[in-house]
């Protein structure tokens, strides 16, 4: 059978039996289509076994398909996604009986690099800024929502009104894999969620205006469009910049990290830890809380 329509198995199995969410299946799908580009390159310079059937995929072909991207200037962390996607698949062909060999490359050292994050300044800008009508007053709200919850960007476009506990002050969103799990949110959001519920109505939270679920790239527009008239721009403004700051902030006030892997939906706490990987010197020296403190007072 040809490789692609193995993929195409392999999509559908994650789409249908794992949950795998549209944004999922594209990140799949783009290193599909990048080791298929390099393939096509081999095939064309008359490479022996460059052949598109299953059998022809060999770890010699996926190390020369990494030498190939990094050769596209693709960055380290780039290699990775494309190679945890390709390592699953490949996986997935051993494990359904269509490969003899199980083929597995290792990821590219990335060390993790401080993420840029928003100041208290900013974060009081954002809060104080004045939507200028409901589509404005919704986008500022998702915004919101981010920070305070650590949620992911699907997840909030996702999030259902009767989803949400105003008297517990808990949502229930579904994650990766279609999890369900409760998080919790501020009395601050709470007076903000209760006042937009008044004066909007639909399935949805943060729907789009014909009452459909908004689309990520929609929603993406509108938060840098929302955080750039609060005074805040540049490359920090992403929906996953949110849930970085949430993270830190969660571990700045003394939160732990098994609490803190739950609220995020992480499967392991491993996944967790990444951010506490990416926190800056002063960062940390702001979450440090040492025992000699509470000692000088007995």
């Amino acid at each position: 059978m040809e490789l692609h329509s193995l993929f195409a198995t392999f999509v559908n199995d994650g789409r249908y039996l794992r949950g795998w969410s549209p944004r999922t299946v594209a990140i799949y799908q783009a290193a599909f289509d990048s080791f298929q580009k390099f393939k096509s390159g081999l095939e064309g310079q008359g490479e022996e076994g460059a052949s598109p059937r299953v059998g022809s995929v060999t770890k010699r072909e996926v190390d020369g398909w990494l030498v190939w991207m990094r050769g596209q200037e693709r960055s380290a962390g780039g290699c990775n996604v494309h190679l945890r996607s390709m390592n699953s698949f490949l996986s997935w062909l051993y494990e359904a009986g269509h490969t003899t060999q199980k083929v597995r490359v290792r990821t590219l050292p990335n060390p993790a690099k401080p993420l840029p994050s928003f100041s208290d300044a900013e974060v009081r800008s954002l809060m104080a800024y004045k939507p200028r009508n409901v589509f404005q007053g919704r986008s500022w709200l998702l915004t919101l929502s981010l920070m305070d919850t650590g949620i992911r960007i699907d997840e909030a476009l996702g999030l259902e009104r009767a989803s949400v506990d105003f008297d517990n002050r808990t949502m229930t969103v579904r994650g990766k894999g279609s999890k369900q799990r409760v998080v919790p949110f501020s009395l601050e959001l709470r007076k903000h969620l209760f006042r937009f519920c008044g004066r909007t109505e639909g399935r949805f939270m943060f729907a789009a205006r014909d009452g459909q679920k908004l689309r990520y790239r929609n929603a993406y527009r509108d938060i840098k469009r929302v955080c750039e008239l609060a005074g805040i721009s540049g490359g920090r403004v992403h929906p996953h910049a949110f849930r970085h700051f949430f993270a830190v902030s969660y571990i700045r006030s003394g939160g732990d990290l098994y609490r803190l892997s739950r609220i995020l939906g992480h499967t392991s706490i491993a996944t967790t830890t990444l951010y506490l990987r990416s926190m800056t010197v002063e960062q940390v020296g702001q979450a440090h809380c040492s025992p000699l403190t509470g000692a000088r007072a007995v």
